[in-house]
């Protein structure tokens, strides 16, 4: 196994990702869609911190040069962004619907979710609409 000059400290990731994960699919009706969605990014920059962690550790190490560690970082920040399996989908398409604002996600692979804001009288009321 590569690297060691951090303690492996990008595996100390895992447990966090997966414990967030698992909240997000199953503690999907007893969090609010905004909750999710902070769930959602939790989950991204934990990701992200645990591709630097490994890059620099492995830097550091020895196991790669400034080359190899700049070009590897690039790559695998890429792969965080083009791989919905890696990065799920955040909440971020901004639809119109007449007399509201919407906001359409799709949450763990599938798992829909549609904030409607309807303005009604001298208020705004959410509506969540889910498809799962």
């Amino acid at each position: 196994m590569s690297g060691g000059s951090l303690d492996y400290f990008c595996y100390k990731f895992d447990d966090p990702i997966a414990t967030i994960s698992r909240e997000i699919k199953w503690g999907k009706n007893k969090w609010s869609p905004e909750t999710l969605l902070e769930f959602q990014n939790a989950i991204k920059y934990l990701k992200i911190a645990q591709t630097y962690s490994r890059r620099v550790e492995w830097l550091l190490s020895g196991d790669d040069g400034e080359d190899d560690f700049a070009e590897r970082l690039k790559e695998e920040l890429e792969a965080l962004e083009k791989n919905p399996e890696i990065i799920v989908p955040q909440l971020k398409n901004v639809l119109s619907v007449k007399n509201s604002m919407a906001k359409s996600a799709s949450i763990d692979g599938g798992w829909n979710i549609c904030i409607l804001t309807i303005p009604t009288g001298n208020k705004l009321t959410k509506k969540v609409m889910r498809n799962d």
